[in-house]
C-alpha cells in the first residue's frame, strides 16, 4: 500500500473518528509519528487534517447551541464562561490572605539579629 493510499485512508479514519488522532492511527496500521511527519511534510495533508478538525469543531458546536436551545443550563454556563468572557462571565479564584493573631504578633516582634 503506498504512502498516498495510506494518507487517504488516514484522512477518512480521521474524519470518521472526529479528529481523533490515535484512533484513525490505530485504524490505519501507522504509528503517531509517521502522522506528524506527514503533517510536518504535507502541506496538503496538513491542511486536509485542519479542515477534518474544523468540520467537527462545528459539529460540536452546533451541539452545544441544541442544548443551548433546549434551556440546558450547564450549557449555558458553559458558553457564557468561554464565549462571554469579555463580558465577565469568568471563574475567578480569590485569595483570602488572613494573619492569625499569633503570626501578627510574631511579626512585629525584632528580630534576633537587631539585639
Amino acid at each position: 500500500m503506498g504512502k498516498a493510499h495510506l494518507k487517504k485512508t488516514f484522512l477518512q479514519h480521521f474524519k470518521n473518528g472526529k479528529g481523533i488522532v490515535s484512533y484513525a492511527c490505530d485504524m490505519t496500521g501507522i504509528t503517531r509519528e509517521t502522522y506528524r511527519q506527514w503533517k510536518m511534510k504535507d502541506p496538503k495533508f496538513k491542511a486536509a487534517c485542519e479542515e477534518v478538525d474544523e468540520t467537527t469543531l462545528d459539529i460540536v458546536e452546533s451541539k452545544l447551541l441544541s442544548k443551548i436551545n433546549e434551556g440546558d443550563l450547564t450549557a449555558v454556563i458553559f458558553y457564557l464562561k468561554t464565549k462571554g468572557k469579555n463580558r465577565g462571565y469568568v471563574e475567578r479564584v480569590e485569595n483570602n490572605v488572613s494573619i492569625t493573631p499569633f503570626e501578627d504578633l510574631m511579626m512585629s516582634l525584632p528580630d534576633d539579629e537587631d539585639e
